[in-house]
């Protein structure tokens, strides 16, 4: 497996108007923009895939058509969280059969779960499934913070390399380092503090916002870490601003792929009970895009 550096991007999933069916044929066309634009990972079935709003037959659709049109081009690490236990390792080992080259896991709980009771769920997993796993901690939809104690304790579950860390928190990346060294690779998660992570040392960045402008997310990431020019990524960071923050601060399906209709590429609708952004917040979306500079036509 590859050492974790890039951008790892969450494409949104693409339903036809209705929002009953896949889109699988616009799904492929935006994975394709964005390798076109440099990312250097997909990871389909994110919180922006809206993983928790597919039954697991559209599951194994997406994660299918993402290793078919992906190609081997760049690594696939799919999305494979669900509430239970059974159901994470059945959907981890469908991921390993249809040719993934990693897993995500977000913590999924009704009942408040332990700190044994997490780690037993991913050695479940493990044990299961020879794949690296990233996990993902966003406390503010699992209900599960993977606190530096926590992540501590991970080291000690096999396969288990990465954790993408969505506290919002930048004081988190410091602890984290501190918790666990280089024996686990951190991600940055919160797109408005990517930059900020890019300068405490992390080297990779997971975001939705390359449903929008996958190109200028790399320039970022290549001026941040590649190229140590602080002064053209602090620019990067600028314009990318204010669509990152409405993105975190509103459902990101939707503004990801309204933003993706704004630039002339099919985001369609997200699924009920989701909605599409309304005409005024639009508005104020294609504002943001156009102070990106990002061209209105793919």
């Amino acid at each position: 497996m590859p050492k974790w550096d890039g951008v790892f991007a969450y494409p949104v999933s693409t339903f036809d108007e209705s929002a009953e069916r896949l889109d699988l044929e616009a799904f492929a066309a935006n994975l394709e923009y964005m390798i076109d634009s440099g990312v250097h990972y997909l990871v389909p079935l994110g919180s922006t895939g809206e993983f928790a709003y597919l039954s697991p037959e559209e599951r194994r659709e997406i994660v299918a058509t993402a290793v078919k049109q992906v190609r081997g081009r760049i690594p696939v690490i799919a999305g494979v969280s669900a509430i239970g236990t059974r159901e994470t390792v059945r959907l981890a080992r469908e991921a390993k059969d249809l040719g993934a080259d990693g897993l995500t896991i977000l913590m999924q709980c009704y009942f408040a779960l332990s700190d044994d009771q997490v780690l037993a769920h991913l050695e479940a997993v493990s044990r299961a499934v020879d794949l690296p796993i990233l996990i993902y901690n966003n406390p503010g939809t699992s209900k599960v913070d993977f606190t530096p104690p926590l992540v501590k304790r991970l080291l000690d579950i096999a396969h288990v390399e990465v954790l993408k860390e969505s506290s919002g928190n930048i004081n988190r990346v410091n602890l984290l380092r501190e918790a666990v060294g280089d024996k686990l690779t951190i991600l940055a998660g919160w797109d408005t503090i990517a930059l900020p992570s890019f300068a405490l040392g992390l080297r990779g960045w997971c975001s939705g916002l390359p449903n929008i402008a996958a190109r200028e997310c790399v320039d970022l990431y290549e001026l941040a870490v590649e190229r140590n020019d602080p002064a053209g990524a602090l620019e990067v960071h600028r314009r990318l601003f204010p669509l990152a923050e409405y993105l975190l601060t509103n459902q990101i399906p939707a503004v990801a792929k309204a933003g993706m209709e704004i630039r002339g590429r099919r985001g369609g609708p997200p699924r009920p009970p989701l909605t599409r952004l309304p005409k005024g917040e639009m508005e104020k979306l294609r504002a943001m895009i156009d102070r990106l500079g990002v061209p209105l036509t793919a």
